[in-house]
């Protein structure tokens, strides 16, 4: 179905009907924008970062589940772990040397003084820690050792919490600040031993703060495109040709929008999170890009016309345009809401609904504000805001575009540089320069995409400036070549049924002995230590379940109590159904980095699945996270761009009638992604949830620059395809240059933060801007050229 001819006919009517209410129109968007905003104040964030980026239906997922479903299997009370984190650092020096000793212990009576735990007889053998008769490892604690020369560059101390209702949450969050002001107090005095407190929540809290630091660039964003919009429009020695306050309207059109989506979806308790700061930047470069478009439309009609006949004409041309542009946006972020990853999904909810916004408000508002200011000017008015009188202009009637070729105006130049540069693309030594250029284009597009690095970490989530910064990489340096798993056993064995006992015992085993594993050296196991104790007290194993009382009650054992899930207070005192669940840590390793993961966390699913009788979760939060990153990333990039480019090119379809015409929009915009993928990798930007929003949306952008062409080199039948080339360029080349350089101007403020996400948006910003100017007004033109009337020809229905 063809919609182009049917909507330039309703977009011709619906002018007239806009311009004969306009005011209506100008005050009912006004309104609802308002009625939306109220939803700003139920403002509510997701700050989960686990929950943001782990891709629906992964392992990861699942074994999230499970472990919390472990933590609160005795009780009602939601239960969670709670990690507490200080780390030592001198910038690769020693940390082990005399001075540390003391902060180390003074930090260590003021945590046992708040955790109520003490234990003087403790040992420390390396990597090991002995207390009695228990030994623990503490590879993970003290790093990048050096066991000859006695130093070792990182020390981390590591406090887990249990916590069992809100009232205590709440507790804990007050003690996590209360240490974090202490130990900004207590470091600060050594200026050569560092120490950087670390939390989930302190990590959550600065990766907010680190996307809310973008707020001043959304701000100069909105400055810069309304001043920005007002110059390219203002004209000093043609007033009847000034647009400055129709632009401002466009401007804040676009800011209509970006607060009625996001009121109404925060109504619908939708929370943000860190990646929504992107939406008011796309929201603004589309819908100046629309802004641009409308104004040249009626630039081009006949001055001689009434407005209410120029509008309608204006609508005509630029309706549709606009129509297909904003309908292929909100069918590609739409596609988004299908990804796996909820922040994208997110992302994709709230970038179509603004999108939908500024259509609406862009076919109201808009066009609405462009008739009032019309009207003034065909009335001869002398505007305020004009630098000089208007010069009256006979009335006369017409009913075709045109333009005045001896107005010395912008325009008139424009024209005479297409009119230059079109005979210069048919030219074969051009041809064949540009031909050249394209080829090690797509080579160094495509060697770009074979280079691409997945990696995903917390670093880059935050700024530079953030304490969380520093750390998160020395734990992805450090925490991605060793780590200690923790085995959550959800079904426990009868310990005293020695074919049970010898089935989990062969679990742990194989556990210990992968070669990716510490060995049992490393393993953390309360059974180890209650054996040993029973085979002490010569307690036979009828009696395995009858004196965890007093087992408990010694210093070194009582830190297994942590570890077992009881099903009320009563039941440790014993007996067999007392336990319904238990976990243990051991340590696993791997010189592959983020890679290793991969096959590890497959290999440990694998073993757990043998031993489903006990329904076993091996988790390791930090490394399967970033291992079903790693698997997940690649094919739901390549998914989303094919869905993406498949969808655009359906909706192309309804509006070019051309297939040629929607085949060299599908390819143009292939071109033009594989070039930013892969300009970007060469950019030091990996492959992450960040760059698949990115990737997303530099489909939305590129399709504004070569579908405007096409649709209206298509439009136009029985013409020279050079001359139809030059009255597309000249209706709508102009518009999309304005709306790229107002794009790439208006995200450079984000380089000023040096934040991963700003940075990455600023590239693909940039990168799609220079590709798909490069295609829309390069490789199109030549390929149009070549195609001539072939091309305009080569309809799907005759008539």
């Amino acid at each position: 179905m063809h919609m182009d001819g049917p909507l330039r006919t309703v977009f011709e009517q619906y002018g007239l009907f806009v311009a004969h209410h306009a005011v209506a129109f100008v005050l009912y968007p006004v309104v609802i924008t308002l009625l939306f905003s109220a939803g700003l104040s139920n403002f509510s964030q997701q700050l989960d970062l686990d929950k943001l980026y782990t891709p629906h239906g992964s392992p990861f997922e699942a074994e999230t589940e499970a472990v919390e479903r472990f933590w609160n299997s005795d009780d009602n009370n939601a239960k969670q772990s709670y990690l507490v984190q200080v780390l030592f650092e001198n910038n690769g020096a020693n940390v082990l040397r005399m001075r540390t000793l003391p902060l180390l212990l003074l930090l260590k009576s003021v945590l046992q003084q708040s955790s109520g735990a003490t234990n003087p007889n403790i040992r420390f053998r390396y990597p090991f820690m002995e207390s009695l008769d228990l030994r623990l490892f503490i590879g993970y604690n003290i790093m990048d050792v050096d066991d000859k020369a006695g130093e070792a560059k990182i020390i981390t101390l590591n406090y887990p919490i249990v916590t069992n209702s809100t009232a205590m949450m709440k507790e804990v969050d007050a003690f996590d600040a209360a240490l974090r002001n202490y130990l900004s107090k207590v470091c600060n005095k050594d200026k050569g031993l560092p120490c950087i407190h670390f939390s989930r929540s302190f990590l959550m809290q600065q990766a907010m703060k680190s996307a809310l630091a973008l707020v001043p660039a959304i701000g100069f964003l909105l400055l810069f495109m309304l001043g920005f919009t007002i110059c390219s429009n203002i004209s000093i020695g043609k007033p009847a040709m000034d647009k400055r306050w129709e632009g401002a309207a466009g401007c804040l059109s676009s800011v209509m929008a970006i607060f009625s989506s996001v009121g109404l979806l925060l109504y619908f308790e939708i929370p943000l999170n860190g990646t929504i700061v992107a939406v008011p930047f796309l929201a603004m470069a589309i819908g100046i890009d629309d802004t641009f478009l409308t104004i040249q439309a009626w630039k081009l009609t006949s001055p001689k016309l009434p407005p209410e006949r120029r509008l309608s004409l204006a609508l005509r041309e630029s309706g549709v345009a606009i129509t297909l542009t904003s309908m292929t946006d909100i069918a590609l972020f739409s596609i988004g809401l299908l990804s796996e990853m909820p922040a994208i999904q997110v992302f994709s909810l709230y970038t179509a609904a603004a999108m939908a916004f500024d259509y609406i408000y862009q076919m109201t508002f808009f066009s609405a504000v462009v008739y009032l200011l019309g009207r003034n000017e065909d009335k001869k008015t002398s505007l305020f805001w004009q630098c000089r009188p208007i010069r009256k202009i006979k009335a006369g009637e017409g009913n075709a575009m045109q333009i005045k070729t001896t107005n010395k105006s912008f325009m008139v130049t424009v024209g005479m540089l297409f009119d230059a540069y079109i005979p210069l693309l048919r030219k074969p030594i051009v041809k064949l320069s540009i031909g050249i250029a394209y080829i090690l284009y797509l080579a160094v597009a495509f060697w770009g995409c074979s280079q691409i690095r997945v990696n995903f970490t917390a670093s880059k989530l935050v700024v530079a400036s953030s304490p969380a910064r520093r750390f998160s990489e020395l734990m992805d340096h450090y925490y991605l070549k060793t780590t200690e798993l923790h085995v959550f056993i959800q079904k426990p064995p009868d310990f005293r049924n020695d074919t049970q006992l010898m089935r989990f015992l062969e679990f742990v085993r194989i556990l210990e002995s992968t070669p990716y594993s510490g060995g049992p050296s490393t393993t953390n196991l309360w059974y180890h230590s209650y054996a040993n104790y029973m085979q002490l007290n010569k307690f036979p194993k009828e009696e395995f379940y009858d004196h965890f009382s007093t087992f408990f009650q010694r210093d070194q054992f009582r830190q297994h109590l942590a570890e077992i899930r009881w099903r009320n207070e009563s039941c440790r005192m014993g007996g067999l159904e007392c336990i319904s669940g238990f976990y243990f840590t051991t340590n696993f390793h791997t010189k592959e980095g983020s890679k290793g993961w991969v096959r590890i966390s497959h290999l440990w699913r694998q073993i757990s699945f043998n031993f489903a009788e006990f329904e076993p979760i091996v988790y390791g939060a930090r490394q399967a996270f970033i291992a079903d990153q790693l698997t997940s990333l690649p094919p739901s990039t390549l998914q989303t761009i094919g869905a993406g480019i498949l969808s655009l090119m359906i909706m192309t379809a309804m509006f070019i009638h051309s297939l040629t015409g929607v085949l060299l929009v599908g390819s143009m915009l292939l071109s033009t992604d594989v070039g930013v993928v892969g300009l970007l990798t060469l950019w030091d930007t990996d492959l992450d949830p960040i760059s698949m929003i990115n990737i997303l949306m530099s489909l939305d952008i590129s399709i504004e620059y070569v579908t405007h062409i096409c649709h209206h080199y298509f439009r136009v039948k029985d013409k020279d395809g050079a001359a139809n080339l030059h009255d597309s360029l000249m209706a709508v080349g102009w518009p999309v240059i304005q709306g790229a350089i107002a794009t790439v101007l208006g995200v450079l403020p984000l380089t000023f933060v040096d934040y991963y996400v700003s940075k990455t948006f600023f590239k693909t910003c940039f990168l799609v801007v220079a590709t798909g100017i490069f295609h829309a007004f390069v490789i199109l033109p030549i390929l149009l050229l070549s195609i001539g009337r072939t091309a305009a020809s080569s309809k799907w229905n005759s008539h």
